[in-house]
């Protein structure tokens, strides 16, 4: 009888762990045959003519073989419906497995009978291996030829794998390459746009600056010639009484009805292109007789701010010459403003004109200090309060500090100032009127300002509830007439948004659509006016406009109502 020896090797240290044979395998090894299959298993076949053939049919014995490349043969033995068939397959499972089939040790016969039946079996036996060994060999030959064709096989189709492999990665690659060169390109015209846009952006603020230097120097220049032409002016009529003619240079000039009652019509029609033609016939006429006639002309005069100027010259020549005139024009400013009191509905340009004109009298100095100023605080004062709530005569007071609030008020605009600071420039000093004259303008316009502000900023808040009304227009959830409101109707409007659930529902039906429109547009008009005007004024006064707030979405509790 043969023992079939069986060794498990460990595959890292080639140690064997466990051994056994058939007829009594190990605990050890009984419980290595159960663990999992890791790799190939390899059978080991010592000699073949060391199979007892008596042991086994060899019709039960199935060989395979391996290729014989310095690697160990290995074959499967496959028993049918025997033990060692279940314990084979077994062997199949474990890591590495070392099979060899070894001979067992024969008893020595008792007797000759025993001797000759083994010699017998042992002729039939040897018969019988040589058989099994010739099928085994050409099963062996037939097993390598197959074994040799599929390694061909596999080792193509691992060529082909790989060749595969390495055109998809060379076709990654290539995409990834022109991916890359993509979004190179991408980003080279992306800084290349915003280099260009760079570039342009220093020569837009460049030339903004250069615009903003040059429009600096301007009102710069203008400032001083501005300052220069008043002050001159105003010592030449400060000492005007030095200077004026005797009597006898009177009767040299044309004293004519005609000519005189000619010129005093002119004076109320002044502009500045007759600066020339009034100036020469002024110099040949004497007016002594007619300075109250032509003081109520000039005053009733149809003037524009442009026409002032010429106006305030010929006031000055008139003063220069005639001792009586400049009593004789106060006199009649003050009538004058007087009779406007009873106007309801002033002429908003006359004002305009009228508190320029009477201003720049002040500053010229053919008004003293005392008595212009009293008139010019007097005049705005009463412009201002009837002007708090409407602001419509807001344009009168930008005029005024504009052209003369410099010099009657102090004022500094925040444009002189910021122009002074950011290109080192010296505007001229407000010196004609002390400063504490100048404070209570500096008050009554800084609270006209205020006023002006909460004006501002009330009308833009209604402003934004008329645009959300028609930005966002909603279908009521509840209708119903205001005679008859059904109950559900009257369980939401007890909250307390009936009047504006009943005005939506009114815009929503479309009834005042027409209304609403024209409502906006002429809204929106008077704001941005207004607005203007304000940001006008408080660059004159160098203050900071009101915060205007972002409209806000409507609250959700009213669209939960609609």
């Amino acid at each position: 009888m043969l023992y079939l020896r069986l060794a498990v090797t460990d595959p890292e240290t080639l140690q064997t762990t466990s051994e056994g044979y058939i007829g009594g395998l190990s605990t050890a090894f009984q419980n290595a045959l159960d663990k999992p299959l890791k790799t190939t298993v390899y059978f080991q076949l010592l000699t073949v003519d060391q199979l007892e053939c008596w042991l086994l049919d060899p019709t039960d014995l199935i060989f395979m073989s391996y290729p014989k490349d310095g690697s160990q043969l290995g074959f499967i033995q496959a028993v049918k419906e025997t033990q060692f068939g279940n314990i084979l397959m077994k062997l199949l499972r474990l890591s590495v497995c070392i099979v060899q089939i070894m001979p067992a040790e024969r008893k020595n016969p008792s007797n000759m009978e025993e001797k000759d039946s083994a010699g017998v079996s042992k002729d039939s036996s040897d018969k019988r291996a040589a058989g099994v060994r010739e099928r085994a060999k050409d099963e062996l030959k037939v097993g390598s030829k197959k074994d040799s064709s599929r390694v061909a096989e596999e080792k193509k189709k691992k060529t082909e794998d790989d060749k595969r492999k390495k055109e998809d990665k060379d076709g990654r690659k290539k995409e990834e390459d022109s991916g890359k060169a993509v979004e190179e390109e991408k980003r080279a015209q992306e800084e290349e746009r915003k280099k260009r846009e760079e570039e342009l952006s220093h020569q837009e603020e460049a030339a903004a600056l250069v615009k903003e230097k040059e429009e600096a120097h301007q009102l710069h220049q203008e400032a001083w010639e501005r300052h220069q032409a008043r002050k001159e002016l105003r010592s030449k009529n400060q000492n005007a009484s030095e200077h004026r003619p005797e009597e006898h240079f009177f009767s040299r000039l044309d004293s004519s009805l005609k000519k005189n009652t000619a010129f005093v019509k002119k004076l109320r029609t002044i502009t500045e292109q007759q600066r020339d033609s009034l100036s020469h016939d002024f110099n040949g006429l004497n007016l002594s007789k007619y300075i109250a006639e032509a003081a109520a002309s000039i005053v009733e005069a149809k003037l524009k701010i442009s026409d002032v100027n010429c106006a305030v010259h010929l006031c000055s020549l008139f003063h220069q010459r005639y001792a009586d005139f400049a009593q004789s024009l106060l006199q009649v400013w003050k009538k004058h403003f007087e009779a406007r009191k009873e106007d309801k509905t002033p002429n908003i340009t006359k004002l305009r004109t009228d508190l320029r004109f009477i201003a720049e009298l002040t500053i010229i100095g053919i008004f003293t200090d005392k008595e212009g100023l009293s008139l010019i605080y007097e005049q705005l004062k009463n412009i201002i309060n009837a002007d708090r709530e409407s602001h419509t005569h807001v344009s009168v007071v930008i005029s005024f500090c504009r052209h003369c609030g410099d010099d009657i008020a102090g004022l500094v605009p925040r444009k002189v100032k910021c122009a002074s600071d950011k290109f080192n420039l010296n505007f001229p000093p407000s010196e004609i009127i002390s400063p504490e004259k100048q404070q209570p303008f500096q008050n009554l316009l800084k609270e006209y300002f205020t006023s002006l502000t909460k004006h501002l900023k009330r009308d833009h808040r209604e402003l934004q509830n008329i645009e959300r009304q028609n930005r966002e227009p909603v279908t009521p959830k509840i209708e119903g007439y205001i005679g008859g409101l059904s109950t559900a109707f009257q369980n939401a409007v007890d909250k307390p948004l009936m009047p504006y659930l009943v005005k939506r529902i009114l815009h929503t039906k479309g009834e005042l659509s027409e209304d609403r429109h024209k409502q906006y547009e002429e809204f929106a008009t008077s704001y941005q006016k207004l607005l203007a005007n304000s940001q006008s004024l408080a660059d004159l006064l160098d203050e900071n406009m009101p915060e205007l707030p972002q409209d806000k979405p409507m609250p959700e509790g009213i669209r939960a109502y609609l």
